[in-house]
């Protein structure tokens, strides 16, 4: 799994190393490139709970929010367009319902990265202050559950004690936003995406491989939305 990630970063990376080269290129008669980059800070708000029955047992399962940061390389490619690429990490929880015969809660500590690369449109040129954009892209994301939840897991997780394991998956990333220039090299940026990819199980099989088996019976697609701001600078 571990080795699948790291070949999911190299393409994505080599990918963005091309994508830049020809952008660069293309963009030299547009006014240059405009390279920037930002620190972001926000809020994750994610979707994807769930309830279901194993035998007699009833669960819900819904993801807690958390706080992320991200870093972004931004550049132009044309006077109204433009590309980015997104590191961001996210801290979570995966909140544990029993809800019959007897209530209980249990929360499991979940650590998000992100790799992504967007496209950009600005709805104005570069010599306004404010650049109202929106933008869509892909990229891939890591759900890791945190050593304490491998440990709380490895006790119990639904009804019976697993193993969890980080899971990779590809996102699309739609969202909106506003760069904002308080002078010729600083300003700030303000975001609002989601985050779309499929439900993780964080290693364990949706239906029992054998009898009375561990499995974690989920599927579908999570949305993860996040709001932040951050300042930005032009180099």
């Amino acid at each position: 799994m571990l080795a699948s990630f790291r070949n999911s970063l190299l393409a994505l990376a080599v990918f963005a190393c091309i994508v830049f080269c020809a952008a660069a290129a293309f963009a030299q008669g547009e006014g240059g490139i405009d390279p920037r980059a930002s620190f972001s800070i926000g809020a994750s708000l994610l979707g994807g709970g769930k309830t279901f029955f194993i035998g007699p047992t009833g669960f819900n399962t819904q993801y807690q929010d958390g706080a992320r940061i991200a870093f972004r390389g931004t550049f132009n490619i044309r006077e109204h367009f433009g590309v980015e690429g997104t590191y961001g990490f996210e801290s979570d929880g995966l909140q544990v319902t029993t809800t019959t015969p007897f209530q209980s809660e249990r929360t499991f500590g979940v650590h998000i990265h992100q790799l992504e690369g967007n496209g950009m449109y600005f709805f104005d040129g570069r010599e306004h202050r404010f650049r109202p954009f929106v933008t869509a892209g892909l990229g891939i994301l890591r759900y890791n559950p945190t050593s304490d939840a491998k440990m709380a897991a490895a006790t119990r997780f639904l009804d019976q004690a697993v193993v969890l394991q980080g899971e990779t998956h590809p996102d699309f990333v739609p969202g909106v936003g506003i760069e904002a220039a308080f002078t010729h090299r600083i300003g700030a940026r303000f975001d609002f995406r989601d985050h779309i990819t499929g439900l993780p199980r964080f290693g364990l099989p949706q239906n029992a491989e054998s009898p009375n088996g561990p499995h974690y019976p989920v599927s579908g697609v999570v949305g993860n939305w996040e709001f932040s701001a951050g300042a930005e600078y032009h180099f």
